[in-house]
């Protein structure tokens, strides 16, 4: 099973942002601010609005939302997803409907984009570079026991984050 995370930035640089900051999705999710957005999907900060759970969302498209196909490999990328259970993998917690299409929900992480972190500090130390590529990998290689292959790995993130 190949799990999707990211169709490219192209078609994304052609849309704008498509919820609302403050929007409620699925009755239970408050949109914060926009993350980052590919070709496929638009990812979002929000809150749990009845348990104030911080989130992730990963918000198809709408165009796309239309198209069978599309729908059908968001819902087996999140099946595939949810199997994965490791430190160093995002959670996922639910899949949710919102105006025709869908949202993953997903463990919202924090921090500094490793591009940022160059740009700030200069080149990692060796030490330092493995001590965050490693748990990376762990991260694969437990999808990669799940029979999950990630399609989208990337040494900087091609988003607005």
């Amino acid at each position: 099973m190949r799990l999707d995370i990211d169709e490219g930035d192209d078609a994304a640089a052609a849309n704008a942002q498509t919820l609302a900051v403050g929007e409620v999705v699925a009755e239970k999710y408050r949109i914060e601010r926009l993350i980052g957005c590919g070709g496929m999907a638009e990812v979002y900060a929000a809150v749990n609005v009845r348990t104030e759970r911080r989130v992730a969302l990963k918000w198809i498209l709408p165009m796309l939302a239309k198209n069978r196909e599309v729908m059908l490999r968001f819902r087996r990328e999140a099946l595939a997803a949810g199997r994965i259970v490791h430190p160093n993998v995002v959670a996922i917690f639910d899949v949710v409907e919102h105006q025709g299409s869908a949202c993953m929900v997903m463990e919202l992480l924090e921090g500094e984009m490793l591009s940022e972190r160059l740009v700030r500090l200069g080149p990692l130390a060796f030490v330092e570079a493995v001590a965050i590529i490693l748990p990376a990998m762990r991260g694969v290689a437990a999808a990669h026991a799940q029979k999950v292959i990630h399609r989208d790995l990337r040494s900087e993130e091609h988003t607005s984050e």
